[in-house]
């Protein structure tokens, strides 16, 4: 294998979680996506190496759209409950949920990451899961990136503000 090829399969590992969406990868995989309002909900097998990410837009049920807590958090907590056995193996990490009050939105939309937030944190508690690490709220835009390889979650802060950006691990 020539280093360009090495170059191509090693970014075919890594792959971005949009809205809405719910995926699993192995080690030594890598997943990212970008969050403002909406939170990522990171599970990971610390023996297997196994773990996935669900892109959370709203708080609540919506039966089996993926674009809401409750309907995410279960699909994804049953796909990697597939390959971790015991589930207690897993572990959780939880990322996002800005306030977009800062927009100047006085409406029930700025409590739509607060409402991310605690949705998924109450499901966690009820499939006794547990949450290792958290960097959720603010007022800025995180971009994330979930390594399989060791469970790391990297939160890059936005730019938009100097004094607040840089760069987390969870």
């Amino acid at each position: 294998m020539t280093v360009l090829d090495q170059e191509i399969a090693d970014s075919a590992r890594e792959r971005y979680v949009g809205i809405g969406q719910v995926l699993t990868e192995e080690s030594p995989g890598r997943l990212n996506t970008i969050l403002g309002s909406c939170v990522a909900l990171m599970l990971y097998d610390t023996e297997t190496r196994f773990g996935g990410m669900a892109h959370i837009l709203l708080p609540g049920k919506g039966n089996e759209n993926l674009k809401y807590a409750d309907a995410a958090c279960s699909h994804l907590v049953s796909e990697v409950r597939k390959r971790s056995v015991p589930s207690s193996r897993i572990i959780a990490k939880i990322a996002g949920g800005a306030s977009t009050k800062y927009r100047g939105d006085s409406s029930l939309i700025g409590d739509i990451g607060k409402g991310n937030i605690l949705g998924v944190i109450t499901f966690l508690m009820n499939e006794d899961i547990s949450i290792e690490g958290m960097h959720t709220g603010g007022h800025f835009e995180r971009k994330i990136l979930f390594d399989l390889e060791n469970g790391d979650v990297i939160v890059s802060l936005s730019i938009k503000d100097p004094m607040k950006a840089g760069v987390r691990v969870i």
